[in-house]
């Protein structure tokens, strides 16, 4: 399964960043630093070899295409005085900035080459309000197109808390009269008195300010009302059901994550790390954005994702009072946000029934839930604030679940629970890769005959962005489609368009043939077990993958075996963090990519799937645990012993661990720690350090350990407290 770091028009958690900001040649060629460091550091050559392919797509004469390498070089550098426009778009285009990008970039230059007033000091709170973003213009132009075609006299803007309704509405080019109901409902009447035409109505969220909204629109029909809520006015069960007819509904949707990153620029965030978590947390809620600035600005380290969301949890809490004062069902949030979806029985009826009335709860199919990213958020705090207190609620929210699974004979149901059992695990590699924290509808689907240009395409994008060949690529996936044009899985949005596709087809006999060069020598043993193959995978964005991910899993426990072949490293990670079996590799580098593809499986047949999440919870998934310290040594024992042989170490579990991802990765550490053993000022453990160098690292370790070798070994115990040290020094957390 290969979701690739598709750039700049594939990932919307990994696009480039944007000049948005900038308003000097210094600014901008910060941002450019910034590109380069996105598009993976390439050296200025090699940029100068891209400028000359983007130059001779465009047609220019072969004499003109290659700038000087120095020439690329100084438009890096931050004391710039004049950087050349046309230079500038072709640098960016070589670094992977699509089309619409490069228009801001020159939109970009244009402002920071004027003539420019000395700065003044940004503060962060005057940031979002600074800032004039497309998401925002996009909502406006739909308010207005409400307001003229419509015909009916309530406009209901629609969205969640701090998603930007005010400044929509505030940013409407009409006149007309605007009050806050946030202050005090009375004032409603005084306003539509002095309106001439509109009245626009923001934070009716309180019972009390909706049944005022409710009246007057009843009192004055002669008044049109645009009207800002949380919810829909329609899905009220107080609105009168003569004013529904009267209704229209506009959404304001969240921010793309370049307008965010935009907004943290602003905010006076230099750093791109800073800017990513920003963006990363969010998930383009403005209000989100600013807070996670002002926490960052406190001092509070990236690292640390509760302390850097606390801020803004607790900015949504106050307003969320507004519409429930009473602070037990606020208290209750966290506890919902921790258990990822909760039914009656996880919560109790009473609760139940106050959760079901807060804006940001909504209905899905297993119970209750917290929208996203407000309920990554209110974990995360959770999780920092009251640890116990988090754990207590996972454990049975775990327990609950693991109690629906072993008794349920509904696939459908089981897979829903065995989603929400990933979700408790906490891990941050299934977190990020099923649960993102930007929503967005994704409509999953099989392929049809019709899909086979999209298909077509999305195999060589994903060919040529994973730098495999793609003739082989083509050769081998064309015919999974041709045989078995319904072997795809296609994620659209909601008007239609794909977003992305995963290979996901029957493994039977009858296609032997087509899973055998993804599979080789394992394809006997898998194919006469049956279930899913899942291969190539390629999406637009987060959203787009997790749902292509989610659906995998429910079709697998349908099938009752998941095979997946793939040559990517991030999800041959992905798979061992989720307990796949590993079966081996091909023999061929089929994808000629310089990557074996790898085969794992997974048996998610009713009575096993409960063990399965057991297994997985009683692994720890946060980020770095992988098990009790005993489990950790013999796995830290297993990868020295196998030290100078790769392949054996291809299946170690700590190549789940994020600072250890890659062989090369594992081996590197591993040594440095060793090393600093051998060096410290502690006799023992210099000694434990020396031993393992001798005993693993070095080449007569390696002879040693060979059958019949009469070399002797330092003693066990020594090494034993050795790897002890070794997995407290690298996973403190582990003790």
């Amino acid at each position: 399964m290969d979701h690739l770091p598709i750039r700049p028009e594939l990932t919307r958690s990994d696009l480039p960043p944007a000049p948005d900001a900038v308003s000097t040649l210094r600014e901008l060629s910060s941002r450019l630093r910034d590109l380069r460091a996105w598009a993976g550091n390439p050296s200025f050559t090699r940029v100068v070899a891209e400028i000359a392919a983007v130059r001779a797509a465009r047609g220019v004469p072969v004499e003109d295409r290659r700038p000087g390498r120095v020439t690329v070089y100084e438009c890096f550098q931050l004391g710039r005085k004049r950087i050349d426009v046309e230079l500038l778009v072709d640098i960016v285009a070589a670094l992977g900035v699509d089309g619409t990008g490069q228009a801001r970039w020159r939109r970009a230059h244009r402002v920071a080459s004027g003539p420019r007033p000395a700065p003044a000091p940004v503060a962060v709170a005057a940031a979002a309000a600074d800032i004039r973003p497309d998401s925002q213009a996009r909502a406006v132009a739909a308010l207005l197109t409400a307001i003229g075609t419509s015909g009916r006299r309530v406009v209901n803007v629609v969205g969640p808390v701090g998603i930007g309704k005010s400044q929509v509405l505030s940013a409407l080019p009409v006149e007309a009269v605007m009050v806050d109901l946030a202050d005090s409902e009375s004032a409603l009447d005084t306003a539509v008195l002095d309106a001439r035409e509109f009245v626009l109505v923001d934070n009716a969220d309180a019972p009390a300010a909706l049944d005022a909204v409710c009246a007057a629109v009843e009192r004055y029909g002669d008044v049109r009302f645009v009207v800002a809520t949380r919810r829909p006015l329609s899905g009220r069960s107080q609105t009168p059901i003569a004013l529904l007819n009267e209704l229209v509904i506009v959404p304001v949707h969240p921010w793309e994550d370049t307008e965010v990153d935009a907004l943290a620029y602003r905010a006076g965030l230099d750093g791109q790390h800073q800017r990513a978590a920003v963006v990363r947390m969010a998930g383009g809620v403005p209000l989100l954005a600013d807070r996670l600035c002002r926490a960052i600005h406190r001092g509070v380290q990236l690292d640390t994702p509760g302390a850097l969301a606390d801020l803004a949890v607790e900015e949504v809490t106050a307003r969320l009072r507004r519409e429930r004062p009473h602070a037990d069902d606020l208290t209750s949030l966290t506890t919902l946000a921790s258990c990822g979806q909760a039914d009656e029985e996880l919560l109790t009826p009473a609760g139940f029934a106050d959760l079901a009335e807060i804006s940001l709860v909504c209905a899905d199919t297993e119970g209750l839930m917290l929208r996203e990213p407000y309920r990554t958020l209110f974990d995360s705090v959770h999780r920092w604030r009251r640890p116990l207190s988090h754990r207590r609620s996972v454990a049975r929210a775990m327990a609950h679940h693991r109690a629906v699974l072993t008794d349920s004979v509904d696939p459908d149901q089981c897979s829903r629970r065995t989603e929400q059992a990933l979700w408790l695990t906490g891990d941050p590699t299934i977190r990020e890769t099923l649960f993102p924290s930007r929503e967005q509808p994704v409509v999953v689907r099989s392929s049809a005959d019709s899909d086979a240009d999209d298909i077509g395409r999305l195999v060589h994008r994903w060919a040529r962005r994973g730098e495999m060949d793609v003739r082989s690529s083509e050769r081998l996936l064309n015919p999974l489609f041709a045989d078995t044009p319904d072997g795809f899985r296609i994620a659209t949005d909601q008007d239609g368009r794909i977003l992305g596709a995963i290979t996901s087809i029957p493994i039977a006999s009858r296609n032997h043939h087509l899973v055998e060069p993804l599979l080789e020598g394992h394809t006997p043993g898998v194919t006469d077990q049956g279930g899913l193959l899942v291969g190539m995978s390629i999406a637009r964005d987060n959203a787009a993958q997790a749902a292509l991910m989610r659906d995998v899993l429910v079709r697998g426990v349908r099938a009752g075996l998941v095979v997946v072949a793939t040559q990517w490293p991030a999800y041959q990670r992905l798979v061992r963090r989720l307990d796949f079996t590993y079966l081996g590799t091909t023999r061929e580098d089929v994808f000629h990519c310089g990557r074996q593809v790898q085969v794992h499986t997974l048996r998610l047949v009713p009575d096993e799937i409960a063990q399965w999440v057991s297994r997985l919870s009683r692994r720890g998934m946060p980020l770095g645990d992988l098990g009790r310290r005993a489990r950790l040594v013999d796995q830290l024992r297993h990868a020295y012993e196998h030290w100078h042989t790769p392949s054996l170490l291809s299946t170690s579990p700590l190549l789940a661990h994020p600072a250890t991802p890659t062989v090369s990765a594992l081996r590197a550490v591993l040594s440095e720690v060793a090393q600093r053993l051998a060096a410290d000022a502690d006799p023992v453990r210099a000694t434990g350090g020396r031993a393992l160098l001798d005993a693993y690292l070095s080449r007569a370790g390696a002879v040693r350990h060979d059958a019949g070798s009469a070399h002797p070994r330092p003693g066990a115990a020594v090494l034993g407290q050795a790897i002890t040290d070794v997995a407290e020094f690298f996973w403190p957390a582990q003790r």
